[in-house]
């Protein structure tokens, strides 16, 4: 089995650092030393099953609409953190994990100059908080791998959502499931691996809280995007993509 570590220095909406280094710059040297030495313990109990390891998540949503010097403090943050990885661990490949809405900042692409391979959340397009169509996703891909350009891209998160308020279902997320295996065959060569997210429908309570935490208090279809993202309902009985799922994987020997 091979592992994907996430790290989520930044992870969507919030930075998660020590407490008594939140307030500094990410290219503070106490926060980078910090940083290393994590990096340093999470080497010290690796073994060949880490393949993977992001070392920030979503990290455009965060970044968008702040200063050009914190895009900066970043990469200078990530850039140094990737190559303490590579003299401990010089066969794991580190990247950073962005969301495929914010794909068409440039920015992006430099930020991920100096990494190994590159991350993608993938579940809508825009603001909206809905299903990507089936139709959309051959497309889609292509996108994401002209941002990968000549590195592997691993889709980190890839979801459909079920609720009526997104415009889903669960007919939708088969016809999802099964264009997604579709163009990922025509591309395997150059996608390694794709995380279908998540197993499980959430619990409501969980789902509007989390819907406060990124800023979207009782948006009832952020909340049923959450919450209905699951091959499985919250009972885990299965949806239908689910069986679609397990065929289309067993198909291919996975």
């Amino acid at each position: 089995i091979g592992v994907v570590l996430s790290i989520p220095t930044i992870d969507t909406v919030e930075k998660f650092l020590p407490s008594d280094l939140m307030a500094l710059p990410m290219n503070d040297p106490a926060v980078m030393t910090r940083f290393q030495e994590l990096l340093s313990e999470v080497a010290a109990v690796a073994g060949p099953e880490l393949l993977y390891l992001v070392i920030g998540n979503e990290v455009n949503v965060f970044l968008d609409g702040r200063p050009q010097s914190e895009w900066n403090e970043f990469q200078e943050f990530i850039e140094a953190g990737a190559s303490h990885v590579k003299t401990l661990l010089p066969d794991v490949q580190v990247g950073v994990n962005f969301t495929y809405g914010g794909l068409g900042d440039s920015r992006l692409s430099t930020l991920q100059t100096k990494m190994d391979v590159t991350f993608v959340s993938y579940y809508f397009n825009g603001n909206e908080f809905s299903g990507t169509p089936a139709d959309n996703v051959p497309a889609d891909f292509a996108k994401m791998l002209a941002l990968a350009g000549r590195k592997p891209l691993v889709v980190k998160e890839l979801g459909y959502p079920t609720g009526a308020a997104t415009g889903g279902s669960e007919t939708g997320q088969v016809d999802f499931i099964r264009e997604v295996f579709a163009t990922w065959d025509a591309e395997r060569p150059h996608i390694p691996l794709i995380t279908f997210s998540r197993m499980f429908d959430g619990l409501r309570a969980d789902c509007e809280a989390d819907a406060a935490r990124y800023g979207f208090p009782g948006n009832e279809g952020f909340i049923q995007f959450l919450c209905t993202l699951g091959l499985r309902n919250y009972d885990n009985t299965p949806k239908p993509a689910w069986s679609e799922l397990s065929g289309l994987a067993a198909d291919r020997g996975l």
